[in-house]
């Protein structure tokens, strides 16, 4: 299991609100969700994690979804074997 301090849990705005776990576990899926609201637009979202495996090479992973407004999708990561967890990100823009 790793605590990853650099992971947030729940991000909110007035447009979108993404929720993640704070711990990462090597080898499993990492779900996120993104949500919006008080938008008329689709907004693409990134989503992305990194970290360095136990082989002492970088881990990274990625999703770019679409995210029609006033719902929430999922995203699922697929983690690999990860050692300590160094970066989680959303990029958020409006099509």
């Amino acid at each position: 299991m790793i605590r990853g301090g650099v992971l947030i849990a729940c991000v909110f705005s007035r447009f979108y609100t993404v929720v993640a776990p704070r711990v990462l576990r090597p080898n499993s899926d990492y779900h996120v969700a993104i949500t919006t609201q008080e938008t008329s637009q689709p907004t693409t979202v990134t989503v992305a994690v990194s970290g360095k495996q136990h082989g002492g090479g970088m881990f990274e992973a990625s999703q770019t979804v679409s995210v029609e407004p006033y719902t929430t999708h999922i995203v699922k990561i697929e983690v690999g074997d990860i050692f300590t967890c160094c970066m989680f990100f959303a990029f958020l823009k409006n099509v």
